[in-house]
């Protein structure tokens, strides 16, 4: 499963902290990365990071990644269940 995680860097900002660089995934990274790996904390994070984000989440290239990495179903399900609660 780790290969399936390192192309997610490449779609990272690098930011620096205290003079060390820093790569910073994008939201959309985050909450697939979390379908992914599916355990109930990953998907509590999921949610969260979902509903602070929702306004300027690319909800078409999260389908995408959904897509690339089998999680699919899980997505669809995820966003139709957590948009019901806001």
């Amino acid at each position: 499963m780790v290969e399936k995680h390192l192309d997610f860097i490449e779609h990272a900002r690098i930011e620096k902290f205290n003079g060390i660089q820093l790569y910073v995934d994008r939201p959309e990274n985050i909450i697939i990365n979390k379908l992914l790996l599916g355990t109930e904390q990953d998907l509590e994070d999921a949610v969260s990071v979902f509903v602070r984000n929702y306004k300027t989440l690319d909800k078409d290239e999260m389908e995408l990644l959904a897509s690339k990495y089998s999680v699919l179903k899980e997505f669809i399900s995820f966003v139709k269940e957590t948009e019901s609660l806001m």
